[in-house]
């Protein structure tokens, strides 16, 4: 009986760039998130006086932002559907 007929795992081969990228796209991901939640209110509040300057301007502009991320990211996955199903 072999390695392989007894379902268990073999040893990964990985070099040093390969167990860095998952670090690199860690730390990618949260500095986008933190730079995007940075940028927000700065331009929330470049953008209150020119809409009324209402505290009602705030927290709708405070709310379109998360909101946006949510709607881009549900369009990305919505056109790729059809790619991975094609893949398959």
């Amino acid at each position: 009986m072999s390695v392989s007929d007894r379902g268990e795992a073999t040893p990964v081969k990985t070099n040093s760039s390969s167990v860095l990228i998952i670090p690199i796209y860690t730390a990618a991901i949260f500095l986008s998130a933190a730079l995007l939640f940075a940028v927000q209110p700065m331009f929330t509040k470049m953008v209150l006086p020119r809409l009324g300057g209402s505290p009602s301007v705030w927290s709708v502009a405070m709310v379109f932002f998360p909101r946006a991320i949510v709607f881009a990211r549900s369009v990305q996955c919505f056109y790729r559907l059809p790619l991975l199903r094609a893949v398959r």
